[in-house]
Formats: structure tokens, sequence, C-alpha cells
């Protein structure tokens, strides 16, 4: 089996599993799968019908005193609702290394 098909494998884990908790900090975003934890140390965005609802770039636009006074936590906010105990549909690593993550909401998580 080769690197890819073991790493799927692994991202399958979470299918059927519900997103209980976002956490957010340091420019990353932090999913929990009921028992499976997902950090991500990389651009990461929501997207949900072709709109991206929240990404870690948004994190950047903050008044440089409050961590949680930025457009990242803003945006969130907003769309909680469409993540938080919504189920994972499908997992997919594309051919770049990427992870997608479809929650039953329409949501993808890139």
């Amino acid at each position: 089996m080769d690197y890819r098909a073991i790493l799927q494998n692994h991202f399958d884990m979470i299918v059927g599993k519900q997103l209980t908790e976002l956490h957010l900090a340091c420019e990353m975003m932090m999913f929990s799968f009921e028992e499976y934890e997902l950090h991500t140390q990389c651009l990461t965005r929501i997207v949900c019908e072709n709109d991206i609802l929240v990404t870690t770039l948004d994190y950047q636009n903050w008044d440089g005193e409050n961590e949680k006074h930025n457009d990242m936590w803003y945006n969130l906010a907003r769309h909680i609702d469409l993540l938080i105990n919504k189920k994972v549909i499908k997992t997919q690593l594309t051919d770049t290394n990427d992870l997608l993550i479809w929650l039953e909401s329409d949501v993808c998580i890139q």
C-alpha cells in the first residue's frame, strides 16, 4: 500500500463523526471530530457552495492587541452553525496531497 492510500485510510476514520469543536490559535485551526483531532498548520479554508466562509489568512486582519479581534474569529462566529455538530460525509486526499473534508451541511474544509 502506498503512503497516499495509508493517509486516506487514516482520514476516512472521521467519516460519520461529528465536528464537535473548532478552536483557533496562532493562525491555526484545530478541529475535533469526536475522538479524533486535526490541527492545521497551513493555509486552511472553510467553503460552502463556492463561497469562502473563513480562512487562516483572515487572522492577518487584527487590531494588534487582542488575538480574537480579527476576521478569522468574526467569520467563524458568523458561520459556526454550519460546522459544529455536523457529520463528516467524505474525505479526499487530492493528487497534490491537499485534504478535503465534506460535512453534511454542504461545507468543505480544505
